[in-house]
């Protein structure tokens, strides 16, 4: 059995590419080295490392034009004689029959693909996007069925995101822009935050410490946030000759940390190696701090 729709979308996506390619040879004198195409839409790779946004603009204007004058697509076997007279966008072997595509008034092309009889069959062609794989140019292009496919299931998606951030369409990407940047304005106020409760804590830490017999060893349960945790260690490892044990809590996870300042005695791997013994506890790390965690 045929699934004519699979069938009928290979045909509109390669004369597609027949087209596209002859407008990069055409206008520009760039050539096709490999395509593909399918039913979320079709690429070629061109023999350059870089095409710019105008050259694209222009070739897809020339395809839409030529779709618009409705060429006819056709192919044939032509005689050795037949042959030698066409301008063919490739060079076909010398030695066996040739089936030649020839898209009227455009181009004559050797092919053994299928292809649609009438370029108005297309639609449209549009070119989406380009990247670089393997040091040259990729085209990503649709056109026919699968563009129209495209644009219904990304319409639906831009609606949605334009109703979440009360705007247009067509400016989504700037309420995105703006969500990002609030994002990281809120970052940033969340890190200052954390950094003020981290001094304070460890300051509290520090005083609690100080009433001692020991008054150089912290240790303390906490249920903070691991970033407070690291910027808290960060300040508690700035105390002179200060070292300690903080139990961190949060949601079903328990923290380990073991830290010690630069000029403390205290090795840390020592201390954690010996909390640790006999608890399920993982981890370890280096001479001011050591690290571990258990559920």
């Amino acid at each position: 059995w045929v699934d004519l729709n699979h069938r009928y979308i290979s045909r509109q996506g390669h004369t597609a590419q027949h087209l596209l390619s002859a407008a990069l040879r055409k206008l520009y004198g760039i050539e096709t080295i490999s395509h593909h195409y399918d039913l979320n839409g079709s690429s070629i790779d061109l023999n350059v490392p870089l095409i710019d946004e105008k050259m694209l603009q222009e070739a897809e204007d020339w395809c839409n034009a030529r779709i618009s004058e409705d060429h006819v697509v056709r192919s044939f076997y032509p005689d050795a004689k037949t042959l030698s007279q066409l301008t063919l966008a490739h060079q076909p072997p010398a030695d066996k029959p040739v089936r030649i595509v020839e898209i009227e008034g455009v181009e004559w092309n050797p092919c053994k693909g299928m292809h649609v009889s009438h370029l108005s069959e297309l639609g449209m062609l549009v070119v989406c996007s380009t990247e670089k794989v393997r040091g040259h140019v990729r085209v990503h292009y649709m056109s026919g069925k699968v563009l129209r496919h495209q644009f219904h299931a990304g319409f639906k998606t831009l609606h949605r995101a334009s109703l979440q951030l009360s705007k247009p369409p067509l400016e989504v990407a700037e309420g995105i822009e703006s969500l990002l940047e609030s994002k990281l304005v809120l970052e940033r106020e969340l890190r200052q935050q954390e950094k003020t409760q981290a001094v304070q804590l460890g300051k509290w830490l520090w005083e609690q410490a100080q009433m001692r017999e020991n008054g150089r060893c912290i240790s303390a349960v906490l249920e903070i946030r691991s970033s407070v945790c690291h910027a808290l260690v960060a300040e508690l490892s700035g105390y002179s000759n200060c070292y300690g044990l903080l139990v961190i809590q949060n949601e079903a996870k328990t923290q380990l940390v073991v830290f010690s300042s630069e000029d403390s005695a205290v090795d840390c791997r020592e201390l954690f190696k010996y909390i640790v013994a006999d608890t399920p506890v993982r981890g370890g790390g280096q001479i001011h701090l050591c690290q571990g965690g258990t559920n």
